[in-house]
């Protein structure tokens, strides 16, 4: 009497993150009689898949004023006349746009594969000969896609400035303006891809 039983072939898919172990089969080959050949062969898979996309669209349109100036002093008859800027001008701003990030981190479940570690051959009849053959492959499979399509349109004014003085009639006349200042910043960080 021959008795073989062989383990089955294992295979896992998955999207997204997939990843879990199955369990290790086993093969036992016994109660093969005398002078008996028994070959039995068998193959373990498993696949972990992964896919990851992002797609962001950014525009941004920004615009920024300040005034200070403009300032008139006219038609003054009689001592001093001055102007003094209404202050400094100052404009900043700032832009930052963040997008698209994968991380995948495949656990170790998948890699060592689910071996066929559990292998017997016992009790079978003199002078037989029996064979056992195991594999076990794994794949870890990633795919990461990221688009990013970013516009900024920025635009800072700022003025201190068209300051008058005019058809002023005796003494000195002085026009005092402030500082004018701007400042942009721009950040764009997309598209960053992490596997472990």
């Amino acid at each position: 009497m021959r008795k073989i039983i062989v383990s089955t072939l294992v295979s896992a898919l998955g999207f997204m993150l997939v990843t879990g172990g199955v369990s290790a089969a086993s093969i036992t080959v016994g109660g093969n009689g005398a002078g008996s050949l028994t070959s039995v062969t068998a193959h373990s898979f498993t696949l972990s898949s992964t896919s990851q996309g992002n797609l962001a669209d950014f525009l941004n349109h920004v615009s920024a004023k300040t005034n200070t100036g403009k300032n008139t002093a006219s038609f003054n008859t009689g001592g001093n006349t001055s102007i003094v800027g209404g202050g400094d001008s100052s404009t900043t701003l700032g832009v930052n746009n963040v997008a698209n990030t994968n991380t995948s981190t495949s656990t170790p479940s998948c890699c060592p594969c689910n071996q066929l570690s559990d292998v017997s051959v016992i009790g079978n009849g003199a002078d037989s000969i029996n064979g056992v053959t195991t594999s076990a492959k794994c794949i870890t499979k990633v795919d990461q896609t990221n688009v990013a399509n970013i516009a900024n349109y920025v635009t800072t004014k700022s003025n201190t400035g068209g300051n008058n003085a005019s058809f002023n009639t005796g003494g000195d006349v002085s026009v005092i303006s402030g500082s004018s200042d701007s400042s942009v910043t721009v950040s764009n960080v997309a598209n960053s891809n992490t596997s472990n």
